[in-house]
């Protein structure tokens, strides 16, 4: 495990990968408005979709999609802050187990109260929710 260094190699990676996400939605909002609707509709957190197995993925792919630049930004902020130390403390692996557990564990909680806020999906459980943050 390698000490020191300003970026870890799992948070780079994940900051790397939200990056290119991003920058394809940004190019799919300002190119072809459709698709980058696909996108969020179809990667991001759409309770009422994976709760009736129609979008089982979501659960992971919404963590790589951000609504805006700063979004982006701060997330990747609190990652590289955070996570940096979390990495070298636990090594790559384990972060990684981290990071994708509290992710789809976000997720869950978030399709729970939705579902029961909305359980025939005609309001807030068909919302798609984006971001690494999982709020």
């Amino acid at each position: 495990m390698q000490l020191g260094g300003f970026v870890t190699p799992a948070i780079r990676n994940i900051v790397i990968a939200c990056t290119a996400v991003f920058f394809v939605q940004t190019l799919a909002e300002l190119f072809y408005r459709p698709g980058y609707v696909w996108l969020i509709r179809e990667l991001g957190l759409v309770p009422f979709k994976v709760t009736h197995g129609l979008r089982v993925w979501q659960p992971v792919t919404y963590l790589f999609l951000h609504g805006d630049l700063w979004h982006l930004l701060f997330n990747m902020l609190f990652l590289w802050m955070f996570g940096c130390d979390i990495e070298r403390s636990w090594g790559r692996r384990r972060f990684y187990e981290y990071f994708f557990l509290t992710g789809v564990g976000a997720a869950f909680l978030n399709i729970v109260v939705k579902t029961v806020i909305d359980p025939r999906g005609l309001g807030t459980s068909t919302i798609p929710t984006i971001g690494a943050s999982g709020d």
